[in-house]
C-alpha cells in the first residue's frame, strides 16, 4: 500500500475509534457493537474484465465490526471490514493472497434547534470493483484505494423550508504506475440547495453545484482537468403510501483546463421511482442523462445516459429474491481529447500497440449492460447464505470490449 493510502487508512480508523467511545457509551437501548463474519467464493470466466477471459476462483473471509449509537442530539454509525482473499489463478500483477479493507463512517449532530451537521467518510482498499457512480466501472487488474468524504449543514430557515450546504472530496489512486498515469484522479465540489414542502405529499428543491475534476497528467502531460457547474430544480412526490418518486432537471456547464478544448454545456436530468407494487415486493427504477467527467482515457468528459432497475421479492419467510439490471451509454467526442495526447500515441509504442490491437478510436460510444440474480436464504442463529449470478457486457469504441460472467456464494453470521 502506498504512503498516502497508509495515511488515509490509519487516520480514518483512529478518528473513527476516537469518536466511537462517547457515542457507544450513549447507546442505551441496545448494544451498539455488532460483529459479522462473511466467507465466500466467486468464480468468474473473466478475471480481469478483459478480452483475454482468464478464469479464476477467489476465496475470501471477512470479519466486520459495526458500531451504531445515538442520543437525542447525535448519531454515530461506523463499520470496518478487513478481508483476506486467495486466488486460484492470479494475474501477472496479482498475488495469490491479499488483504483488503473497507471502512465507513456516518455522523450527524444537532447543533441547535434549527441547525444540523452531517459528516461521512468511506475508504476502500481493494482489487475487485464495486459499482460507484453511474457509468463508472473499476478495473479488476490493478489494486487501488478510494476515499470519499462528505460533509454539510441543514438549516430550517422557515416552517417546512430547509437550506442545505454540502461539500465533498474524492481521491482514487492505483498501485500500478502505468495505470495510475491514466486513471488516478481526485475531485472536490460543493452544493447549495433550498427545499420546501409545497404540499402534504410533495417537496420542491432548487440547487446549484460546483465541482473540480483532476486527473494524473502522466509522462506526456495529457491534461484532462475540468470544472463543472450546474443548476437544477427538483421535485419529490409521494404518489401513495407505497410509491414515491423524484425528478431533477437542469443544465450543466463544463470548462476545461486545456485551453484548446472549448467549454460546453448540456441538459441535466435525473428521475427515480420506488415503491411496493405488492406486499413483500419492492421496486426501484432510475434514469439519468448528463455531461460528466470521463470514465475513459484520454477524454476530459463524456455524455452519459443510464437506466437502472432493481426488483426485490420476499418469496418465502426465509427466502429473499432479487433481480437487477442496468444499461449505461457513454458518448466520447474527439473534441474533448487534450492537445498533448497525439504525442503519446506517436512516442509510446506500447500504447500505440494497445490501440491497434483493440481497434480503439478517438471518439465513439461505450455501452455497458449489467444484470444480476440474487437469492438470500435466512438461516437460524442470525446467519444467511447468498447466491449471486452476475453478467456484464461492454461494447466500446474507445476501450476494450469484454463479457464477464460470475457466480458467488457467500455465508454470513452475526454475533
Amino acid at each position: 500500500m502506498n504512503r498516502l493510502a497508509d495515511k488515509l487508512f490509519v487516520f480514518a480508523v483512529l478518528a473513527a475509534f476516537v469518536v466511537t467511545v462517547p457515542f457507544a457509551r450513549a447507546g442505551k437501548e441496545s448494544d451498539p457493537f455488532k460483529v459479522t463474519i462473511s466467507a465466500g467464493a466467486e468464480w468468474t470466466d473473466n478475471r480481469d474484465s478483459s478480452p483475454d477471459e482468464e478464469e479464476n476462483t477467489a476465496l475470501y473471509i471477512s470479519p466486520r465490526l459495526d458500531i451504531v449509537a445515538s442520543t437525542d442530539r447525535a448519531m454515530f454509525d461506523f463499520f470496518y471490514a478487513p478481508s483476506f482473499t486467495h486466488r486460484t489463478d492470479p494475474g501477472p500483477s496479482q498475488d495469490d493472497d491479499d488483504w483488503y479493507h473497507d471502512l465507513g463512517l456516518n455522523t450527524s449532530l444537532k447543533l441547535a434547534d434549527r441547525l444540523r451537521l452531517m459528516l461521512s467518510d468511506s475508504f476502500s482498499r481493494t482489487l475487485d470493483p464495486a459499482y460507484e457512480d453511474q457509468g463508472t466501472t473499476l478495473r479488476r487488474d490493478s489494486d487501488y484505494y478510494i476515499n470519499r468524504v462528505n460533509g454539510g449543514l441543514d438549516c430550517d430557515i422557515a416552517p417546512q423550508s430547509v437550506m442545505t450546504v454540502r461539500a465533498r472530496h474524492m481521491v482514487k489512486a492505483y498501485d500500478d504506475g502505468d495505470v495510475a498515469d491514466q486513471y488516478d484522479q481526485d475531485s472536490i465540489g460543493a452544493t447549495v440547495g433550498f427545499w420546501r414542502q409545497v404540499q402534504r405529499t410533495m417537496g420542491l428543491e432548487i440547487m446549484a453545484d460546483y465541482a473540480e475534476h483532476h486527473y494524473n497528467d502522466g509522462d506526456f502531460d495529457v491534461d484532462r482537468d475540468s470544472s463543472s457547474v450546474y443548476g437544477a430544480i427538483g421535485l419529490n412526490k409521494n404518489f401513495s403510501q407505497h410509491f414515491s418518486g423524484m425528478a431533477r432537471v437542469g443544465y450543466k456547464q463544463f470548462d476545461y483546463k486545456d485551453d484548446a478544448i472549448d467549454s460546453e454545456g448540456a441538459p441535466f436530468v435525473r428521475v427515480a421511482v420506488k415503491g411496493a407494487p405488492n406486499p413483500g415486493t419492492r421496486l426501484t427504477l432510475g434514469v439519468s442523462h448528463e455531461l460528466k467527467n470521463a470514465d475513459e482515457y484520454p477524454f476530459a468528459s463524456e455524455q452519459f445516459t443510464g437506466v437502472d432497475a432493481r426488483l426485490e421479492w420476499d418469496a418465502m419467510k426465509n427466502l429473499l429474491l432479487a433481480a437487477s439490471g442496468s444499461y449505461w451509454l457513454g458518448r466520447y467526442e474527439d473534441s474533448v481529447v487534450p492537445t498533448e495526447y497525439p504525442n503519446q500515441v506517436l512516442s509510446d509504442p506500447t500504447w500505440a500497440a494497445y490501440l491497434a490491437a483493440n481497434d480503439v478510436r478517438e471518439d465513439g460510444d461505450k455501452a455497458t449492460v449489467m444484470a444480476a440474480l440474487e437469492a438470500k436464504i435466512l438461516l437460524p442463529m442470525d446467519s444467511a447464505v447468498r447466491i449471486v449470478q452476475r453478467y456484464e457486457n461492454v461494447e466500446s469504441d474507445v476501450s476494450q470490449d469484454f463479457t464477464r460472467n460470475s457466480t458467488s456464494l457467500i455465508f454470513s453470521k452475526e454475533f
